[in-house]
């Protein structure tokens, strides 16, 4: 007996049967009547929904179906359809014995008599659980960064399909603005007339990965910044047919982080920085700190910050807490005695600042530090000059005491010296009184000798005070003496010349 299907394409009854065996040993087969009960099924089908053939032979497909399905009209409609001779294929979802979600690829297939009349309906059915949740893992993932990142999709030649909002939202773009256009719309105009632009385009159409930090436009022309990786989709045969851009608009990071480098920059410029693990063994140092101890960076890397110090100080417990309060986090700043190379004396004033990690922990200690070592040896050599002058001062003092006492003692002698001239001066005015024959000669020596005598009775009380702030005014007093002597060699040498001419 020769079968005919709808191609007319003439079968033997041999033939189809190698086919239907064919068929049985590769998919999942159940065959149904015209109401949709069971009438048999092979060992893939059951093997798939982890039932023996007992258990639903006779039983109607819902119990394959989630009840919430089952009952509606759409599943009455759907073995309608089959009863009419319709054809049915598609995904379907069913439930195995377990109640476990089964995914399979199915036709549902009207089988006819010789008089064109439908008999049964044959199930081939493909078990695609799997590959169902692998994709649906896949939808899931892409979904979820569709939310979170921003998404667009190019033609091998940088031709826009589609984007999500958020790349929408991120470039001030309509979907309808850009899908058509080239992705050069986001871009400098001297780059996309670039070499570099061009390669960039054909990497991706072999199917090259790209990813990292671009600058590009909105459509308002502001400067946005996005870390981006570029994907080529592969088919079937693994050729890449577009490209999937994955974005995360890091602008504002890009600004903070461009003012903190530019800071760092003018810090590494002009102090020196030394950076140290928790433990303090030594990462890196700038050419400002190498400079300061001498050093080159190789000969300090990875060696420990005990280096730059005095041995008798890295044996002791304070600095052990040093560095134990570092590594807990704890800030320290001050100035500090280091030991360069060749053991040169250092003198820094330095800030110890631990630096956290994405999880709050202490990962490294940074060290800024100011040269302080001239100023030092200026401080320490003015602090020497002043211990010096001081010694100095103390050493005159003592010798001015000493003068000022031997003064004070002359000054006394002269104060007996100039009293007793006092005396004689009064002695003289009262012989000059007796005289009664006085020349005009006499007279002018009795005034001038009046007026010496005057001089010396004054000198004499400059005398009492200079003796009194002696220690004070010790050239003042010394020229009050040596004109005191002088007066009295004066009145000594009128009186001589007086009692002569008496």
């Amino acid at each position: 007996m020769d079968i005919k299907n709808s191609h007319n394409l003439v079968f033997s009854e041999e033939d189809f049967s190698g086919i239907l065996k064919a068929l049985s040993r590769v998919q999942a087969v159940i065959v149904f009547d015209l109401e949709g009960n069971i009438l048999t099924a092979n060992e893939n089908f059951l093997g798939a929904l982890g039932y023996q053939l007992s258990e639903i032979k006779g039983k109607h497909h819902r119990i394959f179906c989630e009840y919430s399905y089952s009952s509606t009209p759409e599943y009455v409609e759907f073995w309608k359809r089959l009863a009419r001779g319709e054809f049915e294929a598609g995904e379907y979802k069913r439930l195995s014995k377990e109640g476990k979600e089964v995914w399979i690829n199915a036709s549902y297939n009207p089988i006819f008599d010789d008089e064109g009349n439908i008999k049964r309906i044959v199930k081939f059915a493909t078990d695609i659980t799997a590959s169902k949740l692998k994709n649906a893992d896949f939808e899931g993932k892409i979904k979820a960064i569709s939310k979170a990142q921003a998404m667009i999709e190019f033609e091998l030649d940088g031709t826009i399909i589609d984007a999500n909002e958020n790349f929408l939202s991120a470039m001030g773009y309509q979907l309808e603005e850009i899908k058509g256009k080239h992705h050069r719309i986001f871009c400098d105009p001297t780059y996309v007339t670039s070499s570099e632009y061009q390669k960039f385009w054909n990497k991706l159409g072999n199917g090259d990965f790209e990813a990292g930090e671009y600058k590009r436009f909105s459509k308002n022309g502001d400067e946005i910044w996005i870390n981006a990786s570029y994907n080529p989709i592969l088919d079937a045969s693994g050729k890449p047919f577009k490209v999937v851009k994955f974005a995360t608009d890091i602008t504002e990071t890009k600004i903070k982080n461009a003012d903190f480098e530019g800071q760092l920059n003018a810090i590494d410029k002009s102090q020196a920085v030394i950076e140290f693990t928790p433990d303090g063994t030594i990462l890196k140092a700038n050419k400002n700190f190498l400079a300061t101890v001498g050093y080159s960076i190789d000969e300090i890397k990875g060696q420990h910050h005990r280096i730059f110090c005095e041995p008798e100080y890295t044996r002791s417990s304070d600095y052990r807490d040093f560095w134990i309060k570092l590594a807990n986090g704890e800030f320290d700043t001050g100035e500090y005695k280091r030991i360069g190379k060749g053991g040169k004396e250092v003198w820094i004033n330095a800030s110890y600042n631990p630096i956290y990690n994405h999880n709050g922990e202490v990962y490294k200690v940074v060290k800024y530090a100011t040269d302080l070592t001239k100023e030092k040896e200026a401080y320490n050599n003015l602090v020497e000059t002043f211990e010096n002058a001081a010694i100095e001062l103390l050493a005159s003092s003592s010798q001015i005491s000493s003068v000022a006492e031997e003064m004070t003692a002359d000054a006394k002698i002269t104060l007996e010296v100039s009293t007793n001239a006092s005396a004689s001066s009064r002695q003289v005015a009262s012989g000059v009184q007796n005289v009664s024959t006085s020349t005009e000669e006499l007279s002018a020596s009795i005034t001038e000798l009046a007026k010496s005598s005057s001089e010396a009775s004054k000198c004499s009380s400059e005398a009492k005070e200079m003796t009194l702030e002696a220690s004070e005014n010790i050239s003042e007093l010394g020229k009050a003496s040596e004109d005191i002597g002088n007066v009295i060699k004066v009145i000594s040498s009128m009186l001589s010349r007086q009692i002569y001419s008496l």
